[in-house]
């Protein structure tokens, strides 16, 4: 840390400050971001099922935040039970069936294209 007791060149003085305001602001920036992730995580961590109902081929998942979600089977697809909570639990996490695929669009990697590209 710099001290402040001794008189520095005034545009030595503007350059310091300048810099300490950047600094300090990025690190905020960052601090907020950090703070903001870690509170989403545990909003996330806290919520869980009070009740799962199945109906025909719409699962129903009530949440302890008093909340439902509530997914369909796709035309032609088999029901599962599993499939259908997976299914709802992703769209209580990310908000929507549209977010999670472009969530999931957006981290995934198929090892059978990769594959295909190296070996033709």
């Amino acid at each position: 840390m710099m001290p402040t007791d001794f008189n520095m060149p005034s545009s030595f003085q503007f350059h310091y400050d300048n810099l300490l305001d950047k600094t300090l602001k990025a690190y905020l920036a960052k601090d907020v971001e950090i703070t903001n992730d870690l509170v989403k995580g545990i909003r996330l961590a806290t919520k869980y099922p009070t009740k799962v109902i199945y109906s025909g081929n719409k699962t129903i998942v009530f949440w302890n935040d008093k909340t439902k979600t509530i997914v369909s089977c796709g035309e032609g697809e088999q029901w599962d039970p599993y499939t259908g909570f997976c299914a709802a639990l992703a769209k209580k996490l990310y908000g929507s069936t549209s977010h999670t695929k472009k969530m999931l669009k957006k981290v995934s990697v198929d090892k059978r294209a990769v594959a295909e590209k190296i070996d033709p």
